[in-house]
């Protein structure tokens, strides 16, 4: 069974940017999944919707705060956050 962050990869891979963040959404919701957070983030990003991704990796640090998330998340919201800092 594909979970829906992997739905929106795909979509995400594909162009479908609001499809995906849309398929996060539902990651986030129904799985209580954070790398879907960050996946939606960059989505957000890609359709110039900055303040989304913005609360997005907010979100996501906060929870990297209370569970002490591994350092591949870590590492994810850094790179995210570099995309807020260089996007056109």
């Amino acid at each position: 069974m594909t979970s829906h962050r992997e739905e929106g990869n795909a979509l995400f891979a594909s162009g479908s940017y609001s499809a995906a963040t849309e398929s996060y959404s539902k990651a986030i919701e129904l799985e209580k999944d954070v790398l879907a957070c960050l996946n939606r983030a960059a989505a957000f990003l890609k359709l110039d919707r900055f303040k989304e991704a913005v609360d997005d990796c907010d979100d996501v640090l906060a929870r990297a705060a209370a569970a002490k998330l591994e350092e591949k998340t870590l590492a994810k919201v850094r790179s995210v956050a570099s995309m807020l800092f260089h996007a056109d």
